[in-house]
């Protein structure tokens, strides 16, 4: 198909590469997801319905709702938008997610399996401070001291 609607919107592949510390690149692919979904021409089933499906699964990805077969199943689908010869933006998406996860495997896998964003930036993530449990005191329940009786 020769669709070519939003690709001046990604950002180029050098930018996932020179990736400071505090952007989060599972974060970063969100945002390409969602300027994807929202700037589809809808024209093969993988730009329409493929480029959503990135969307959703990074999204739950950010919130906390990750599981371990998202890394294997976001891989599948990327693949499969590459080789289905659709629109260049579903396949410059693809690719960047791909780049992503290639080059920051440790980021995606603690997103999914601790539900931590060394960034700080993903929505609802809970941070390290907010995530502990508090005593009735209101100290730490991790870092509470034995009190000696």
């Amino acid at each position: 198909m020769d669709c070519n609607i939003g690709v001046e919107l990604l950002p180029d592949i050098d930018e996932i590469v020179n990736i400071g510390s505090s952007i989060c690149p599972v974060s970063w692919c969100l945002g390409i997801a969602d300027v994807a979904r929202l700037n589809s021409c809808g024209k093969s089933v993988m730009c329409r319905d493929g480029v959503q499906q990135l969307y959703v699964i990074i999204h739950d990805i950010t919130s906390g709702k990750g599981q371990s077969e998202d890394i294997e199943l976001l891989n599948d689908i990327c693949e499969t938008i590459k080789q289905s010869q659709g629109c260049d933006l579903a396949y410059h998406s693809a690719i960047l997610v791909l780049k992503s996860m290639e080059l920051h495997p440790e980021e995606w896998e603690k997103h999914i399996r601790r539900k931590r964003c060394s960034a700080g930036v993903c929505y609802d993530m809970p941070t390290p401070a907010a995530n502990m449990e508090r005593s009735a005191d209101g100290e730490s329940m991790r870092r509470r001291k034995r009190k000696s009786e």
